[in-house]
């Protein structure tokens, strides 16, 4: 029985990021289906709905490229004002790196490894 119980718990946790991916797959689905109709609300034409997402798409791409050279100072600019505030520059700094784990940039290397006494007195734990 235990045998059994294990094997389902790990299909369980297998399945988990199937799931997670689904959701996230089905959430930006319905926020674009909603964008359509939102902007397709305003023309009730589908060319000059077709034409607007193909700006903003060709907008994105010369952003993205610009960022990728390092020759946007907008978002540079925006990232120094967003680190001045405490919360958002914390929400902010996960968010970029989980951004980057998730498009494969790789993080800095660790420089040392040191010992930091954690959770508790007495108790070392390795940390970078």
């Amino acid at each position: 029985m235990k045998k059994y119980l294990n094997y389902s718990l790990i299909g369980i946790l297998a399945l988990i990021p199937v799931v997670v991916i689904l959701q996230i797959v089905l959430f930006v689905k319905d926020r674009l289906s909603d964008l359509f109709q939102f902007v397709y609300g305003y023309s009730d034409n589908y060319v000059v709905t077709f034409l607007l997402f193909a700006a903003s798409f060709a907008m994105i791409t010369y952003i993205g490229h610009r960022v990728s050279l390092g020759r946007f100072s907008i978002i540079a600019g925006f990232e120094h004002l967003i680190e001045r505030i405490p919360l958002l520059s914390t929400i902010y700094r996960v968010t970029k790196k989980l951004v980057n784990m998730i498009a494969g940039h790789q993080l800095q290397e660790p420089r040392e490894v040191v010992y930091v006494e954690y959770p508790k007195e007495g108790i070392w734990v390795p940390a970078y």
